[in-house]
């Protein structure tokens, strides 16, 4: 707390933003955004600033793959400014880049003059954007490249690091895509010669299966406008193998306008256990609740990195806690383990973009994270997540640990 009663609250979000709800300020500053989900965090964040008449966002990062959230849903969408040195000797103006780094010193990319990158100026490159971006590249800065010792520094890192890394911590670019562990021939291999209809189909389709079992991601507001409900139904067979029974994106939309379809179909293929989203969806859960009964809807959500699942037996909404990253990569690895059978490919296709939408990428935290870009939804996967953790509390394999109630 300063002198003058101002006061700077410091929290921690990944992709739960907890730690920050109820917070009345003036001004919200993001570090490390890279790392965030913001999809997650940010609608919640945001309305800490209700209040304020100032409402101040600054989000600062270092890029990482060309899907990450910071280079969509921020530098996309901003004036692009970079650092501009025009060269004394051609008039070249110059945006900081690897065509800058010379062998003793920064140059001209024309010429290879030296350049004196304390003469540079501001300079908007995506003039309509709708917030004000900077990048600020190591190179622009007169500390990192006016001595020998400095100079040589800089080279030494160009000359260690990974081309990836160099453009990330260095230059302040996006570079290669964050990795994906699976493959759209992985999926279409998975893919079986059945199909669904609305209302037909299911008994055919549910030969031996010994329980079904649904997951709901509920779609909300989202800073991309892309968050839709989804449904998934598996058919858990005698090995324990999961069969996708129904799946369905719906519209973009409200998730209780879609509460009716969900329950008739979770009701047709007789559905043991169904778990949604509790993150934006805790109404939704609650509505499907009273149609459904009250020991077969349950929630889930997403918060911790321990890779443990946590019951919560809170009366109003009971449900499960997990680590996000440990739940799709039970997804993934299922596919890699052939432990699912989707319809055939003509129908599975549109829905496998979403899982396809996922790829890796490593904080600099060193922790590994799931992520999409902003651009492609991940809801289908999601659903399936929730489904599977469905079939294995239907299976009772799984361990739980209790959660207070007060999560």
């Amino acid at each position: 707390m300063l002198a003058n009663g101002s006061e700077f609250v410091f929290g921690y979000a990944l992709d739960d933003p907890d730690r920050i709800r109820g917070i009345s300020a003036d001004i919200v500053c993001y570090d490390e955004v890279q790392s965030m989900i913001l999809e997650a965090i940010d609608p919640v964040i945001r309305e800490c600033l209700a209040a304020s008449p100032y409402k101040w966002r600054v989000y600062c990062g270092t890029p990482l793959s060309e899907e990450n959230d910071i280079e969509v849903m921020l530098w996309q969408k901003s004036k692009q400014c970079e650092w501009v040195v025009q060269c004394k000797s051609c008039g070249a103006h110059n945006i900081l880049g690897i065509a800058n780094i010379g062998p003793k010193h920064i140059i001209c990319s024309r010429w290879e003059k030296e350049l004196d990158v304390r003469n540079g100026q501001w300079g908007a490159t995506n003039p309509e954007g709708t917030m004000a971006g900077f990048r600020t590249p190591q190179i622009a800065l007169h500390r990192n490249v006016c001595t020998k010792e400095a100079y040589g520094a800089l080279l030494e890192k160009q000359r260690d690091y990974t081309k990836a890394q160099f453009n990330n911590e260095v230059l302040g670019i996006s570079d290669a895509m964050g990795s994906r562990l699976i493959s759209i021939g992985m999926l279409k291999k998975l893919s079986k010669d059945y199909f669904w209809e609305e209302d037909r189909n299911k008994q055919e389709n549910m030969a031996g299966i010994t329980s079904t079992v649904a997951g709901v991601d509920w779609g909300g507001q989202s800073p991309t406008n892309v968050s839709r409900t989804a449904l998934c139904i598996w058919g858990i067979r005698p090995d324990k193998r999961l069969k996708l029974l129904y799946g369905k994106v719906y519209p973009s939309g409200h998730p209780v306008q879609d509460l009716e379809d969900i329950a008739r179909k979770c009701q047709m293929y007789g559905c043991r256990f169904v778990i949604g989203d509790d993150g934006e969806g805790m109404l939704a859960n609650a509505q499907l609740r009273q149609k459904l009964g009250e020991h077969v809807v349950f929630g889930n959500r997403y918060g911790g990195t321990d890779g443990k699942i946590r019951f919560n037996n809170n009366v109003n909404a009971p449900g499960y806690r997990s680590d996000k990253t440990m739940m799709i990569d039970q997804i993934m690895k299922g596919i890699l383990e052939n432990q699912y059978e989707f319809p055939h490919w003509n129908q599975f296709e549109k829905l496998s973009e979403d899982i396809m939408a996922m790829y890796e990428e490593t904080t600099q935290q060193g922790r590994r994270i799931w992520k999409h870009a902003a651009t492609r939804p991940d809801d289908f996967l999601q659903a399936m997540a929730f489904g599977w953790l469905a079939a294995k509390v239907a299976t009772g394999d799984v361990v739980f640990y209790q959660a207070p109630n007060d999560q």
